[in-house]
């Protein structure tokens, strides 16, 4: 090991492209290479949108060189053939595995090599996913005990691993995500979504920052916007800025369907979100399962009342009642009656949006979380 490295890194990820948990990768390891570190990127996919920025961190990047999208045979032994020769076999190397598919198969091919290396395995969203499939969930519980920890991102996280899956409590961390907070609460002038969507000044911008995957909720938010403009509230535009082709034709659809069409606009993937949130009204997260959102911190940061569903650590990161408000999930009502709320009152959102604010930067910083995942490495490093 380098004098002047802390300690060696090894991050295992099946893709890298934009995401929630990719794009935490990328900012919080940058800062720990920063402090001494040295870090490498090992993935399954040969390409990923942010791997040039995980390079332009210090962050070495192993790609195959041939995607395995897949873990169907032939693409299961070149993600395995490219797992052994990979993956580090150094007892002073930390090997911080990141969602279920790179757990299972980095975790039991370091297992079965009875690598020296310590393993710590990150968990980022409820087990839901177990129950589709029960084998490979079954799997995952055994390499627990394994594992020297698992680290989660919410206090929901760690009670469902320590009450349904047997993890030990000693064998558990929480560390919540952390975000930089000085690109969303300074004033973004490069882009204005109302001049850029030709937005009256009185319309009422909604912000949903997540790829249009199911389990994220757009259908409920797309009917509560249909309730809102039943009971007279045609002012408020929904701004939905993330990526999902699968999904994206079945939501206009519904938008069509519902007559939302016109209040709906489809921003797709976008690197300028500081900005969008620097000219949106109100933050909306309506999921129907999370772990802890990096969206959510996000919309704090920007000053924005958040209202989100009762999954995961979304009610840890919003407060209800004081910066923003937390409804059921799958509830399109609740939504809208909640969403409501905040577009008739303006100094209620202004309130709820300096709290927010201020609750991010007191516990949720990116250098909180960074200091925590460097104790977290000093004690894993004296653990056996």
């Amino acid at each position: 090991m380098n004098s002047l490295t802390k300690g060696r890194i090894q991050v295992i990820i099946d893709s890298f492209d934009v995401g929630g948990t990719e794009i935490h990768i990328v900012r919080t390891f940058s800062q720990l290479v920063k402090k001494g570190y040295c870090v490498s990127l090992l993935t399954f996919e040969s390409t990923g949108n942010l791997f040039d920025a995980a390079a332009e961190a210090g962050i070495e990047v192993l790609a195959p060189d041939a995607s395995t999208s897949t873990l169907a045979p032939p693409a299961l032994f070149s993600v395995v053939k490219h797992l052994h020769k990979h993956i580090s076999r150094d007892a002073g190397t930390i090997v911080c595995v990141y969602l279920p598919r790179a757990y299972l198969l980095a975790g039991f091919l370091h297992l079965v090599m009875r690598l020296p290396s310590k393993l710590v395995s990150f968990r980022r969203s409820m087990n839901n996913y177990q129950t589709k499939h029960r084998f490979f969930g079954w799997l995952e519980r055994r390499l627990h005990s394994y594992t020297n920890f698992i680290v989660a991102n919410s206090k929901a996280i760690v009670k469902q691993l320590e009450s349904e899956e047997g993890v030990s409590p000693e064998r558990l961390k929480l560390v919540y995500n952390g975000i930089d907070i000085t690109p969303f609460h300074r004033v973004c002038s490069d882009v204005n979504v109302r001049q850029e969507l030709c937005l009256p000044d009185k319309a009422v911008i909604l912000v949903v920052v997540a790829n249009l995957i199911p389990y994220k909720g757009h259908d409920d938010l797309l009917r509560a916007i249909s309730l809102l403009t039943k009971s007279g509230k045609q002012n408020a535009i929904l701004i939905c800025a993330g990526d999902g082709l699968e999904n994206r034709g079945d939501l206009l659809n519904l938008a069509s369907q519902l007559g939302v069409e016109e209040q709906i606009f489809w921003l797709g993937s976008r690197w300028d979100i500081p900005s969008l949130l620097a000219h949106a009204d109100i933050g909306v997260l309506p999921s129907h399962e999370e772990g802890f959102s990096n969206a959510v911190l996000e919309g704090m940061a920007a000053s924005l009342p958040m209202v989100v569903t009762n999954v995961g650590g979304n009610a840890e990161a919003v407060i209800d009642g004081e910066t923003g408000l937390v409804v059921p999930s799958k509830n399109p009502k609740a939504l809208a009656a909640a969403l409501e709320k905040l577009i008739l009152d303006k100094e209620l959102r202004q309130s709820m949006g300096s709290a927010g604010l201020k609750r991010v930067h007191e516990r949720f910083s990116l250098d909180a979380c960074v200091d925590a995942y460097e104790a977290l490495f000093n004690e894993v490093l004296g653990s056996r």
